[in-house]
């Protein structure tokens, strides 16, 4: 095979016409060379032929791409081909070679081509960087096509340690090595319109490259970074993280100031510079690089993610940033993240949320922003993950997430919040676990001197009345809403312990409560128990294991338990009566509570109006 893809080099060198190519001393001894595999020699005479290789530029690096492509594994035949490209780049003709290393680059799929292609054609565009014009534009589309095509790793869902097995997946090991190839091509375009080092960065020519470049690094970090792990575990780095890092500190050379990369959200209108030269568009004028300038919520996202959770970069941003603005330009970004399926970008998306919710203080959200779509979004996003998520250590973050974003508002924007949460979830974990956030939100109301209006009746009773019910009345599963009820529960008990003034209204409303929760619930737990006690009932006089052949059907919490083992069927019943009594108890404490509290309140009541009624003597005078 070797021989054979030699002779094709030897003939793209040679010609196939017969004519002047055929001819050419030159290409024949390029050709000897490309046969004989002796590379160095065959850079050397490139070198002492230039005006040979300005006219025959085309042929040559179709002749080692050739030969390249045939054996691709060969680490010593790439850095052989690199340099012999990379000679033919600085000594032939810029457009020509321009076109045709573009040319192979759309045409070889392999990553050994694409490699061998970023040294010479950076050469290619650094020789003249006036006249550079859409080339570059060109050139990085080129270039991120073929990094686009490489299928993303598959998602395993594992956390802490077992995270490093993750790196030695063969997608992310291709993805790591074409990343870190590709990185450093990136170096001298920076460099040259970089604000820090050269002044015609703020010439309209440079502000468009600076802006380009930083759509390009921006898509590297959409793909394929947004779904590769970047988080190091302990004191192991990811290696893709270094690639990562270093096309951080490119965009921020480029560009400081964070915000500013937000107006390459919206697609760019694409309209040709002024004084824009045919040299400068060459042959590919059908090409608006202007529409290129734009970028996923996904690439920008990642970008916050690394700026705001791992701190890259994060000493050349502005520090004067309000944290409040870039919470709230950044939750659409969070949203992008967190909805995707692949577990790496939600997981990003869930550290950038954290990240972004520790610079704020509590309480320094205002109401008026929860109408937001993102705010919304977020909520149900974390809702979503904290219940469904295969992944532990992601369900935990998601529900330390959800009660800090909640502490983030003010009181007036926590009560929209709240009420939002209780409307719009009918699931009992989250219900009672929203309940639970009321609770919360009440006890600091009451420890203040001040009376807060959104915590305090009337405000506060639509909450209240919502969290204390009973989805199906007496006929709900309590096993399965015990979350709901017990967080109800408690929130009674604790406002009938602290309230004694009744700022809340509970013992105002005693009677709506016994009439709409308490004596529903009362209701479902005797005919619980009543289920329960005879499913014991059952299993004890059964006695003896069943036979095999005996089929024998549980229903807890909604959930079937077929074919367990008597014994393990004897213990999952004493749970449930062991949590129906733990309900019953509570239960019986607030009722006798709430009926004390009323009569407390009715005896006052009468004792004021006796108190205020004007007396027999007094009547006189």
């Amino acid at each position: 095979m070797a021989n054979v893809s030699a002779n094709v080099a030897v003939k793209a060198v040679n010609g196939s016409d017969g004519g002047v190519s055929a001819e050419s001393p030159f290409l024949k001894a390029m050709g000897q060379h490309l046969e004989a595999g002796t590379l160095a020699a065959a850079t050397s005479y490139l070198e002492a032929h230039p005006a040979e290789v300005a006219t025959h530029s085309m042929e040559l690096i179709d002749a080692v791409m050739i030969r390249l492509v045939d054996q691709a594994g060969d680490e010593r035949l790439l850095d052989g081909c690199v340099a012999l490209l990379s000679a033919i780049a600085r000594l032939a003709n810029r457009k020509e070679a321009l076109i045709c290393l573009l040319e192979k680059g759309e045409m070889f799929k392999e990553d050994a081509c694409f490699k061998a292609l970023l040294p010479p054609l950076q050469i290619v565009l650094c020789r003249e960087p006036t006249k550079r014009g859409s080339s570059l534009a060109w050139a990085l589309s080129t270039l991120y096509t073929h990094l686009a095509s490489v299928p993303l790793p598959r998602q395993h869902a594992l956390e802490g340690r077992e995270r490093l097995l993750m790196y030695q997946d063969p997608d992310v090991r291709r993805h790591t090595d074409l990343l870190h190839a590709l990185t450093p091509f990136f170096k001298p375009f920076v460099e040259e319109i970089s604000p820090l080092h050269s002044a015609a960065a703020c010439t309209p020519a440079g502000v468009r490259a600076r802006e380009l470049l930083c759509c390009y690094l921006l898509k590297v970090l959409d793909r394929p970074l947004a779904f590769l792990d970047l988080t190091p575990c302990g004191e192991c780095v990811p290696e893709v993280r270094q690639s990562a890092d270093q096309l951080m500190l490119y965009t921020t050379a480029l560009q400081s100031n964070p915000l500013r990369l937000f107006a390459l959200l919206p697609a760019a209108k694409c309209a040709p510079a002024d004084g824009q030269t045919d040299e400068e568009q060459f042959d590919e004028s059908g090409l608006d690089w202007r529409q290129e300038l734009r970028v996923s919520s996904l690439a920008l996202g990642t970008y916050m993610y690394l700026l705001c959770a791992e701190q890259v970069a994060l000493e050349s941003t502005p520090a004067v940033l309000c944290p409040a603005y870039v919470t709230r330009i950044s939750l659409p970004l969070c949203v992008a993240l967190l909805r995707r399926r692949e577990l790496s970008a939600v997981h990003k998306g869930a550290l950038l949320l954290r990240a972004l919710l520790g610079r704020l203080p509590r309480g320094q959200l205002p109401a008026s922003q929860v109408d937001a779509p993102a705010h919304a979004d977020v909520t149900a996003l974390l809702i979503n993950m904290s219940v469904f998520s295969s992944l532990p250590e992601l369900r935990k973050l998601c529900i330390g997430l959800l009660t800090d974003y909640v502490w983030r508002f003010d009181a007036h924007g926590r009560f929209v919040v709240l009420r939002n949460l209780l409307n719009s979830n009918h699931n009992p974990s989250v219900l009672g676990f929203v309940t639970g956030l009321l609770k919360e939100s009440m006890a600091e109301a009451l420890a203040c001197e001040r009376r807060c209006p959104w915590f305090s009746a009337p405000s506060v009773t639509p909450l209240l009345r919502t969290a204390c019910r009973l989805q199906n009345g007496p006929t709900t599963d309590l096993l399965e809403n015990h979350n709901h009820v017990m967080a109800a529960l408690n929130l009674m008990r604790f406002v009938l312990l602290r309230d004694k003034a009744d700022v809340c209204g509970l013992r105002a409303r005693a009677e709506e409560l016994r009439t709409v929760f308490l004596s529903p619930l009362r209701t479902a737990l005797d005919l619980s128990r009543g289920h329960f006690r005879l499913r014991a009932r059952e299993l004890s006089e059964r006695g003896q294991p069943a036979p095999p052949s005996t089929e024998v059907e549980l229903n807890v919490g909604g959930q079937t338990l077929a074919g367990l083992p008597p014994e393990q069927q004897r213990q999952t019943v004493e749970l449930a009566l062991t949590t129906l009594d733990l309900i019953g108890t509570v239960l019986g404490w607030v009722g006798e509570s709430l009926g004390a509290g009323q009569r407390a309140g009715d005896s006052v009541t009468a004792g004021q109006r006796v108190a205020d009624a004007p007396r027999h003597g007094d009547a006189g005078s």
